[in-house]
């Protein structure tokens, strides 16, 4: 099992690794299962040499709506929100996702740290990221510049 092959780098030589394993009949007993976002330089090899499996499918998506509803239930961080409030949240988490967990993790893991004010929850849920790469560039703008640095090097 290899996850994230998008987030490699440099992802081509892992790539050729992949195509090598699945061409060589040296490897022929070897069973691959990996994930990535959609990006067209691992479609183009990853489609030559696999089976496609959508993650935004009507199974995930509900995992993802019954993870981000018990996150809100359990998290005391949201135990005085209003439920109307809790619903939308949970509704445009679960829609925004388009099958990536750690979106809505991400998600989530921002809006607890929100005022309690009706407002401010209404404009962020407005200004989510549409992609991980957007969330994870948000979140990196949150860092202290003298600790820039050290998150550089650990990255």
């Amino acid at each position: 099992m290899v996850d994230a092959i998008d987030e490699s780098n440099p992802r081509e030589d892992l790539l050729k690794v992949f195509q090598d394993l699945v061409t060589d009949s040296r490897f022929e007993k070897v069973q691959l299962l990996a994930s990535s976002r959609d990006y067209i330089d691992i479609e183009r090899v990853m489609g030559e040499i696999s089976v496609s499996v959508s993650m935004a499918n009507p199974f995930v998506e509900e995992d993802i709506r019954l993870h981000v509803r018990v996150t809100l239930q359990s998290n005391r961080k949201f135990v005085r929100w209003p439920q109307d409030l809790l619903d939308e949240v949970e509704d445009t988490i679960s829609r925004g996702a388009k099958g990536m967990f750690r979106w809505a993790v991400c998600q989530i893991d921002v809006l607890q740290r929100l005022k309690c004010e009706r407002g401010v929850f209404k404009k962020a849920l407005g200004n989510l990221p549409k992609t991980l790469d957007e969330m994870y560039d948000r979140i990196l703008l949150t860092i202290p510049e003298e600790e820039q640095l050290f998150v550089h090097h650990a990255l």
